[in-house]
């Protein structure tokens, strides 16, 4: 699913509107259906409903939306803001049709939501590009201050499409956001986690065809996505076909995550897994999982030796220390590897430390930070715009991919398109979450999946046995180990059998 700059969208309804045709009061009102069907699924006709409207489409959105819910039996009150700006003409054909509107203006001062239990923000939509000021900052200053979680429409009111770091105006802190038919930009980025408490997508019928001519280098991950990139297995199929997965991971303190680690990369489908570990880990990982082979460090703590590599994708870093002979195990590893690898954790640190050593990494290989380690390795940034322009850079100059785990984990790729994920929740905030994610990607990159398939496939499939779990026990009690009991049938739902 593309994810488009807002002259795009635009071109998108322009285009929809007249190869359909449909007029674009039409096109307004399915988009008001729409959003009407999925607030009537959620809410009751119990709740006191205020529908806050710009003068734009936006505001003619609100307008058909608190039409629509009026005429099912809702307590609505419908707002216009008069914030100066010109009025569209679908705002007002649909003005007419609402039986009674308060009106808002620079002159009020008396106005206030605290008595609704719900409240719709239609103020602004995907056209605003300077920032909110004067009643309509106040409006979303009052809408921010009330009790009533806030629903915004396509956009939370006062935030832009794609890039805010300039964007100092008021701006609606929406609950949730039911986005049409496309994600935007701007409500993916962790620095709007206060304007974005969660958004849904919901369809009104724009032109697919045309969404697919539009160029873009941001894509949002979905099932429908997703599952054309599974590799099915075939009837004569056996373990050699499946590769063999060498896996450098944990020290003294820090076996778990060799566990966590293995057994997820097992559980993604590798042939063949081998752990190579201190010696202290061999019973743990023996016992933890019969199905590896495991490989012992001379040293009974850390890892020290060269270890065979040929005809082995590695997977490196989860709970290995940065202990210096582990640093120099690290260097060997990869000046001895040839073929594109998984890097995590403990490994990105060192070569955060170690930087000339970046150049030793092969190409197509994939690194895994989170937001911290990542800071390690490319420098602090700015605002998220910028740290994505140095992912980029750094992917470019290094021939790799880096994937940015947190919510909508983002997968940056060496020509620059970045993959945003629409699996996961809050409960996979967890320890060991990221090394089962280290050995989903892989064990994919053992079978045979390209870089860039195994990343986006890894992280789709983590996140969905974490949706999965969560499901089964909620975000509180959620463990990684749950993560990796819940992937087969998070591997299931991609099948072309299901």
């Amino acid at each position: 699913m593309k994810i488009l700059n807002p002259s795009q969208l635009k071109k998108v309804d322009a285009y929809t509107i007249q190869s359909e045709p449909i007029s674009s009061l039409n096109l307004m009102e399915r988009a008001g259906e729409s959003c009407s069907s999925w607030i009537k699924h959620k809410f009751s006709t119990s709740e006191q409903i205020a529908v806050i409207c710009g003068t734009g489409n936006n505001g003619g959105d609100g307008l058909v939306i608190a039409r629509l819910l009026l005429e099912s039996g809702y307590a609505v009150d419908t707002f216009v803001v008069d914030t100066g700006n010109s009025k569209s003409t679908e705002f007002i054909e649909n003005l007419k049709r609402v039986p009674q509107v308060h009106h808002i203006s620079s002159t009020d001062l008396d106005f206030g939501f605290n008595v609704y239990t719900l409240l719709i923000d239609c103020l602004f939509g995907i056209g605003l590009n300077r920032k909110t000021e004067g009643i309509a900052a106040e409006v979303i200053n009052k809408m921010n201050s009330s009790q009533a979680p806030i629903l915004s429409i396509d956009m939370p009111s006062g935030l832009f499409v794609e890039d805010n770091s300039s964007n100092a105006g008021s701006i609606v802190k929406a609950n949730m956001c039911l986005s049409l038919q496309l994600p935007k930009l701007s409500l993916l980025l962790p620095e709007n986690q206060e304007y974005v408490g969660d958004f849904c997508l919901v369809p009104i019928g724009l032109d697919e065809s045309y969404i697919k001519q539009q160029p873009t280098d941001n894509i949002y991950i979905d099932h429908e996505y997703v599952r054309p990139l599974y590799l099915p297995r075939t009837k004569y199929a056996h373990k050699g076909d499946f590769g063999h997965a060498l896996l450098a991971v944990g020290s003294s303190g820090k076996m778990g995550a060799a566990v966590l680690t293995v057994q997820a990369c097992a559980r993604a489908g590798a042939g063949l897994v081998t752990a190579y570990v201190p010696k202290k880990g061999e019973q743990i990982l023996q016992t933890s999982i019969p199905e590896a082979m495991v490989l012992t460090s001379a040293e009974a703590n850390i890892l020290t030796d060269a270890v065979h590599v040929e005809g082995r994708t590695v997977g490196v870093g989860p709970g290995i220390g940065q202990h210096p002979e582990t640093e120099r195990f690290l260097q060997y590893l990869l000046r001895d590897t040839s073929t594109p690898m998984v890097i995590d954790a403990d490994a990105i640190n060192i070569l955060a430390n170690n930087k000339v050593w970046i150049r030793y990494i092969p190409d197509g290989s994939i690194l895994t930070p989170h937001p911290k380690e990542l800071e390690r390795l490319i420098g602090p940034w700015k605002n998220d715009m910028d740290k994505f322009a140095r992912v980029k850079l750094f992917c470019k100059n290094n021939d790799v991919l880096v994937v940015i785990k947190g919510a909508h984990t983002a997968i940056v790729d060496s020509v620059n398109t970045i993959y945003f994920n629409s699996t996961g929740n809050p409960g996979m905030a967890t320890g060991g979450s990221g090394d089962v994610l280290t050995g989903i990607i892989t064990g994919l990159l053992t079978q045979g999946y390209s870089s860039s398939h195994a990343a986006i496939v890894g992280v789709y499939v983590h996140g969905l046995a974490g949706d999965l779990a969560s499901a089964e026990m909620g975000h509180d009690a959620l463990l990684a180990s749950d993560i990796i009991r819940h992937m087969g049938n998070a591997f299931k739902s991609l099948s072309h059998n299901e």
